[in-house]
């Protein structure tokens, strides 16, 4: 199967040639802790592994904390309750065979252990309860029930100290330690309750600060201390709050975030982070977060409703760009980590938690694809993705050596250095090494199927490369790295014109009859590259017909939308019986080029190369006779041919397909009108040239939908 995902080609003329050229062998970025922690909460995977839990990549079982290490994850998270004596009750109550304790100190031992075994950190979470802690509830343990405040103080510092000071004599000693687990009110309720006493909440929090820090002294690991906090509007009150209170000697502020229960937009996110950093002069790390890969059902259910964002419709591909947007929001602005709660949740065991087996519902929430045998999914290399602000290192995992070959075609000036950048240099300028006066080439390894966004420069210009090849500005470029061979044809100021093998070239025409077309025009929306947008524009070929082609691979599965304008407010809703997620299509690529036809807020779709007939013209069908553009092109009557006019400075018609190859030159001489026959043309976008001896004199793009 090809993994790539393709970018939206439609070409204009003037393409001038860059290639990429990749063969087999997928580099990935490892990053090192100490700059920013890759994790995951890894704190069910011994119980479920134990219950017959298991993971796979390409088919074959994969030990889960290796499979991390070796997909750049560098720390993992592991909450501790003191005496969860239940969670071996509840087999007993189930009839289920009781063996013992999890999430107490020796579960979590040894789960550390293997952490420490695969190479990563281990960041340990001490909810300082005998069940589960947040915002909502925070159980003091059943053994300190009824102590007064002075020994439940020192039994903070004592259980701490015991704890990590017996970790260390295994040589387990976490890197970073956790006092509490969303301590938005406190913990160790009711004398920790921030409501009733906020100077008894520090003197408690920096009893088991000191027991960390002198836990630390006598080990080669001392630990850095998290004080987490559920959601980013929650953090600066709570710290304005405890720091004058008498909160000390902490190093990184934590914080959950979830979008259901936050108001804070996630690319605001990085504000937030700087802010914090300046403030309290401390690092910041997301200690918690999540997003969906999939829907339970058909439609989103409530409660996926409020997990969703607008720009992140539930997919593998969309659950790998929400981390990745999240964690370059924290990397912006000056933070030191990303823990994503929980992603290694599969299906096919017999774990029994507080509320019977668990599951139902987080497993769309997982990196792995419980419905194929828990496949390991694309999304865990969020953790190895080429990041700008923090320094990876490049490590060969099943990499495509990209060679960029950039032609300048006479256009850019031998004597001045071109660059590139983006994401598939790390987010630093390289130099291309000179292959002539007009070309020049890059190599480097990226990761198959990775997507990457990056752009040429010349001095202190980038390329502008025409509308339909932007990806983002006006200087971005992007390309899908594919699992096989291929070569790609760009250039400067143009785009990719070589076709792929296994894509097609799909055309699609939205009917919009009936509707009172917005004068920001028409839009499609669809999880087309590997991602769900964005909103690309549509081209306008007449009052009612707008089309926009594509480059896909074949026999494909995608959901996709109009809109009637740019806005989320104008999406289509297709009616019911057609309608999949929330407001999309669905749409299976063909094997080969081909174009469809569909109308805007009704159902189906008809293939274009059995309709018989264009449309409609991509200029009106009838020019006035004061038309001051003397270049005019518009389809006949029986639409098989082009009626072109032009100057009598014409003496040659170019036409180019969107590879921006040469479909047709015809040479004309003191003429003023030519016909074009176009029968045995492919549906698509083209680009008519006129031309003198010299130059081109004018362009104009055209449809043809048979």
């Amino acid at each position: 199967m090809n993994l790539s995902k393709r970018l939206c080609i439609q070409s204009f003329i003037f393409i001038l040639l860059s290639f990429i050229l990749i063969s087999s062998s997928s580099a990935q970025y490892f990053y090192q802790h100490e700059e920013f922690c890759m994790g995951a909460d890894m704190s069910f995977v011994n119980h479920i592994q134990d219950k017959g839990a298991e993971w796979r990549e390409k088919g074959q079982l994969a030990d889960p904390y290796e499979l991390f290490a070796e997909h750049g994850g560098n720390c993992a998270r592991f909450r501790l309750w003191n005496n969860p004596q239940w969670t071996k009750q509840v087999y007993i109550d189930a009839g289920e065979e009781a063996t013992q304790l999890y999430h107490d100190f020796n579960d979590v031992k040894r789960a550390i252990g293997r952490a420490k075994e695969a190479g990563l950190a281990v960041c340990l979470d001490f909810h300082y309860s005998d069940f589960w802690a947040d915002p909502g509830k925070q159980y003091i343990p059943a053994a300190w029930a009824g102590l007064t405040f002075g020994q439940l103080r020192d039994s903070l510092y004592d259980y701490t100290f015991k704890t990590l000071s017996d970790l260390n004599k295994d040589g387990l000693m976490p890197e970073y330690v956790q006092v509490g687990n969303e301590i938005n009110n406190g913990f160790v309720h009711p004398a920790g309750i921030l409501d009733n006493n906020k100077a008894n909440l520090a003197v408690l929090l920096n009893s088991a600060i000191a027991a960390i820090r002198n836990a630390g002294a006598s080990s080669s690991i001392n630990p850095k201390v998290i004080i987490h906090i559920a959601q980013p509007e929650n953090v600066e009150w709570w710290f304005d709050t405890m720091i004058p209170a008498g909160l000390t000697d902490f190093d990184i502020i934590g914080f959950s975030y979830y979008t259901r229960w936050s108001q804070i937009s996630l690319r605001d996110i990085s504000q937030y982070v700087a802010h914090w950093k300046e403030k309290y002069q401390r690092k910041v790390m997301c200690v918690e977060t999540t997003y969906l890969r999939k829907l339970l059902g058909t439609i989103p259910g409530a409660d996926e409703l409020e997990q969703m964002e607008p720009d992140f419709y539930p997919s593998v591909s969309a659950q790998k760009n929400y981390l990745v947007t999240l964690t370059q929001e924290i990397i912006d602005g000056g933070g030191c980590g990303i823990i994503p709660w929980e992603p290694f949740w599969v299906k096919g065991h017999r774990m029994v938690d507080a509320w019977g087996v668990m599951g139902s519902n987080w497993g769309n929430n997982s990196w792995f694809d419980y419905s194929n045998g828990n496949e390991v999914e694309a999304t865990i290399d969020f953790l190895n993705y080429p990041y700008t602000g923090i320094t990876g290192t490049l490590q060969q995992r099943d990499s495509m050596e990209v060679t960029i070959h950039l032609y300048g075609g006479g256009r850019i000036i031998a004597d001045n250095a071109v660059y590139i950048e983006g994401s598939l240099t790390g987010g630093q300028q390289k130099i291309m090494s000179v292959i002539s006066d007009t070309s020049w080439n890059y190599t480097c390894r990226l990761p198959a199927g990775s997507f990457h966004l990056f752009r040429f420069r010349h001095g202190i210009r980038s390329d502008n490369i025409p509308e339909n090849y932007r990806v983002g500005n006006a200087t971005d470029r992007a390309i899908c790295v594919p699992d096989s061979q291929v070569t790609y044809l760009y250039t400067w100021n143009g785009g990719p014109t070589q076709p792929v093998p296994d894509s097609v070239y799909v055309t699609f025409q939205v009917d919009m009859r009936g509707q009172a077309v917005s004068g920001e025009g028409v839009y499609m929306y669809g999880n087309f590259f590997d991602a769900w947008g964005p909103r690309m524009p549509m081209t306008k070929i007449c009052d009612s017909a707008w089309i926009k082609t594509l480059f896909l691979p074949g026999n494909r599965e995608y959901w996709f939308r109009f809109f009637n304008g740019y806005g989320w407010e104008n999406s289509e809703i297709p009616p019911i019986e057609c309608r999949v997620g929330d407001k999309n299509r669905f749409f299976v690529t063909p094997a080969k080029n081909a174009g469809f036809i569909f109308q805007y807020n009704i159902c189906g779709a008809t293939a274009c190369d059995t309709c018989g007939h264009a449309i409609c013209d991509i200029t009106p069908s009838n020019r006035a006779p004061d038309d001051p553009d003397p270049y005019f092109l518009r389809l006949n009557n029986d639409n098989k041919i082009i009626q072109v006019s032009y100057p009598e400075t014409v003496s040659c018609l170019k036409v180019y397909d969107m590879q921006g190859r040469l479909i047709l030159q015809q040479p004309v001489s003191r003429q003023t009108e030519s016909l074009i026959g176009i029968s045995s043309w492919t549906p698509g976008m083209y680009v008519l040239a006129f031309t003198d001896r010299s130059r081109t004199l004018k362009t104009k793009k055209f449809a043809v939908m048979w």
